[in-house]
């Protein structure tokens, strides 16, 4: 059940950034980013942090489904499918998902403004670190619709052959929606069982009663809060998790902060090592094979230093939140504007941008 179709009166502004080719001199080259498009897109995604056991992902229209990889960007259509037992995390930001199979989740929508997903059966917890003045934060299930109305950690479990879904609040507060405009809002520190699409309780809520689901969702947020990465990084810069232990912060009389990845192949350049995929609405994306290698490759920039080379996050305005970027690059060449090349890379070439060049 979706709320935003069916309660259209909480406006939603669906906040894009215009993405605009990026054409300079650089190197006495010419960079052209045609496939950066003017077309709009989203400057939020999504991204696994965890896979555990056997996860696929696939696209909500589509049929098919693949095994789930590491530094694939997740948007709207995509699709989490756990085998049972199998566990995940997704991480959108200032919002972790974390998931138990077997269990679908489908994102409905996701963008500067929005979270929207829909979990069509499994366990699923949330937790969100902060919200930002007008953000939408919204579960659906087969029979109801959740609201989160605070930064806090949730919980819903979803039983699609029964018509059930539990949903648990430990921190935080909730307004869930079913049909013919019955809502109820979901305090902290109980669960709620629910049967059907009109809010009926299948019995009174209870205290909280933690399972194994809870003790390690608990263990992944425990090691979230001691990320060395987020004293130098906004939570929103997605994937920012994955540096921990990769790599050292330094200061740089230059840059500021800097990180130096851990690597030892002595060629190591950003952009070299993965691969390019064709990934609507951006266009062509990087999917680097480093372990690492998300946040390093969609926000912020690289500099040389002598033989190494370090990452240079941006400097983010207060309440602004960082957006997300394909490939921060330059590419020589002159593709086809707006059209898709029936190759395996985007051009003959391309360059990572430093800090003050435009993408």
């Amino acid at each position: 059940m979706s709320l935003m179709s069916r309660h259209p009166h909480p406006s939603v502004t669906l906040a894009r950034r215009a993405r605009q080719a990026c054409h300079g001199l650089i190197l006495g080259l010419t960079l052209i980013g045609t496939w950066a498009m003017a077309q709009v897109a989203p400057g939020r995604v999504g991204y696994l942090t965890l896979i555990d056991g056997v996860v696929q992902t696939g696209q909500a229209n589509q049929p098919d489904a693949a095994m789930a990889l590491y530094n694939q960007p997740l948007t709207r259509g995509s699709r989490l499918i756990p085998a049972p037992g199998a566990r995940l995390e997704m991480s959108t930001g200032a919002a972790s998902w974390r998931m138990e199979g077997p269990g679908q989740l489908d994102i409905t929508q996701l963008d500067d403004q929005t979270s929207q997903m829909q979990l069509r059966q499994g366990r699923l917890a949330l937790r969100v670190h902060q919200m930002q003045p007008g953000e939408r934060i919204e579960i659906d299930t087969p029979n109801l619709a959740v609201l989160v109305q605070q930064a806090g950690d949730y919980r819903l479990d979803v039983s699609p052959e029964q018509g059930h879904t539990r949903v648990s609040v430990q921190q935080g507060s909730l307004i869930a929606y079913g049909e013919n405009g019955a809502s109820q809002t979901l305090p902290q520190g109980l669960q709620w069982h629910f049967g059907g699409r009109l809010l009926a309780q299948l019995q009174p809520p209870t205290t909280l009663r933690p399972d194994g689901f809870d003790q390690w969702v608990a263990q992944r947020n425990q090691i979230e809060e001691q990320s060395q990465a987020a004293r130098y990084l906004p939570r929103e810069v997605i994937g920012y998790q994955q540096l921990d232990g990769w790599g050292e912060w330094r200061t740089d009389p230059t840059w500021g902060t800097v990180w130096y990845p851990s690597v030892t192949v002595s060629d190591w350049a950003p952009y070299r090592y993965g691969r390019w995929e064709w990934i609507e609405p951006w266009g062509w994306t990087w999917i680097d094979d480093a372990p690492w290698g998300f946040a390093p490759f969609h926000y912020g920039r690289w500099v040389q230093t002598g033989p190494r080379w370090c990452w240079v996050p941006d400097r983010y305005e207060r309440h602004r939140r960082p957006s997300y970027a394909p490939a921060l690059v330059g590419f020589l060449g002159t593709p086809q504007p707006g059209s898709r090349p029936q190759v395996r890379h985007p051009d003959v070439g391309w360059v990572p941008l430093a800090p003050g060049e435009t993408w």
